[in-house]
């Protein structure tokens, strides 16, 4: 049974991203004017990335935002969708970084949200060391298997239950009647809640 996880969470994403940053990232979150809007800068992101990039990529998204002390800010959203651990994915997130960087001088923040099923595999870093010369980029990240279900499902935050629904379709991937049943919970669960 297959799954496209990628264009619910971009669609997501695009209409709910303060939701996202709440739950997942509450500091930056709380450092960002969201009163002022914020803009998905999709023609900057396809600009860097060439187009057999992209396609794996498609849940990336580059955001500008502003900053409560008044500065604008670029934010670079990866979620890594793959069901198992890539040792590449922090070197993807480092080259993302340093393609904006060079070609529109903007320091970028790097978020990652991992949605696999490893609660161990939690790359937040990317370092390159060669003769005295060393490159150490870290970024955020939020593992969604690793947070707590009761506070997921007490959470006031929408985003939660996408969360929730995430999970459950990882659960019952290989079981449709599991997978039927783990819906309609959910679904009176929210309705309860609501």
């Amino acid at each position: 049974m297959s799954t496209d996880y990628d264009s619910p969470w971009k669609d997501f994403l695009q209409q709910h991203l303060r939701w996202v940053f709440d739950l997942l990232f509450p500091q930056a979150s709380a450092q960002i004017d969201w009163g002022r809007g914020f803009e998905f800068l999709e023609q900057e992101l396809r600009q860097i990335l060439p187009e057999n990039e992209r396609i794996k990529r498609i849940a990336d998204a580059l955001v500008k935002v502003y900053l409560l002390d008044g500065k604008e800010q670029w934010v670079l959203i990866h979620i890594e969708v793959q069901g198992q651990r890539d040792d590449e994915f922090p070197e993807r997130m480092f080259v993302s970084f340093y393609r904006i960087f060079d070609r529109y001088k903007r320091h970028i923040a790097g978020f990652a949200i991992l949605s696999d099923n490893d609660p161990n595999w939690q790359p937040n870093e990317f370092v390159s060391e060669l003769l005295g010369t060393k490159e150490n980029y870290q970024f955020n990240i939020a593992k969604l298997i690793t947070m707590d279900p009761a506070m997921l499902a007490s959470s006031e935050n929408p985003f939660a239950w996408v969360v929730m629904a995430h999970r459950a379709a990882q659960q019952t991937s290989k079981n449709a009647q599991s997978r039927l049943r783990m819906k309609i919970r959910l679904t009176q669960d929210l309705a309860q809640q609501r």
